[in-house]
């Protein structure tokens, strides 16, 4: 009877010892399936944030793009300007020397010209005789003229086309006697008349004259001696009277008389 009890006293230790190893198993591989489970939880929430954080750097990329263009474009128009502004000033600096130039030309020949119509002989100084042919006399006048050969040949033409006051006498008077060159060689002006100067009939008297007022009209030019010609050649004589071979010498002025 001891041994029956004694065996089922054996046997219920074994039981209940076997019921406590199960449950701390069980309760471990409760607690060992927690831990894993918590584990791959936070390894997930891990692999979450890692995926967040990929995102939003992505994000921030995909953002940051957009600013890089832009700022590639505003450098790009920045360098487009500044090339437009460079050549805008190049052209401008073009013009303004091309202005430069355009102004110095003209104002050169501006100069030029200014000084070429400054060379006038202002009040000419005529001489004609009296109507009797007995004295020559000064008109002094306004009339301007070229400083040059033509502006001579001007002034010879007018003398021989007469005086206009009364009371004087032009030499060439109904005669058709035409100045055809005035030309200034070294210290003589050369005065050609046509051939119809050899139609005047002025007596010794009338020639000497003749050659005293053609020398004072050139001696204004600055030329004092004076050499007729007919046809462009030098004559040996003027109507027999007068030696024209050789050129003749300008008067003083003074000695002439203002006409009234």
């Amino acid at each position: 009877m001891k041994k029956a009890k004694w065996l089922f006293v054996t046997l219920s230790t074994a039981l209940v010892l076997s019921a406590c190893g199960q449950g701390t198993d069980s309760e471990e591989d409760a607690s060992a399936s927690a831990e894993e489970a918590e584990t791959q939880e936070e390894t997930e929430d891990d692999s979450d944030e890692e995926e967040a954080d990929a995102d939003e750097v992505e994000e921030a990329e995909t953002d940051d793009e957009p600013v890089n263009d832009e700022e590639e474009e505003v450098e790009d128009e920045t360098a487009v300007d500044d090339k437009t502004e460079e050549a805008e000033e190049t052209e401008e600096s073009d013009e303004s020397t091309e202005g430069e130039g355009a102004d110095s030309s003209e104002g050169e020949g501006s100069d030029g010209s200014e000084g070429e119509e400054a060379v006038v002989l202002e009040g000419v100084d005529y001489y004609f005789s009296d109507d009797q042919m007995m004295a020559t006399y000064r008109v002094s006048t306004d009339h301007t003229v070229s400083h040059d050969e033509e502006g001579a040949r001007e002034v010879v033409q007018t003398w021989v086309d007469g005086p206009d006051q009364g009371g004087l006498y032009g030499l060439f008077d109904g005669s058709d006697v035409t100045v055809q060159s005035v030309t200034f060689d070294g210290q003589t002006a050369y005065v050609s008349f046509s051939a119809d100067i050899w139609e005047l009939n002025l007596g010794s008297s009338g020639e000497l004259m003749l050659s005293e007022q053609l020398a004072m009209l050139m001696s204004q030019f600055g030329f004092d001696q004076t050499q007729l010609l007919v046809d462009g050649e030098v004559p040996d004589y003027f109507h027999g009277h007068l030696d024209v071979s050789e050129p003749f010498t300008a008067g003083d002025a003074s000695d002439y008389q203002d006409f009234q």
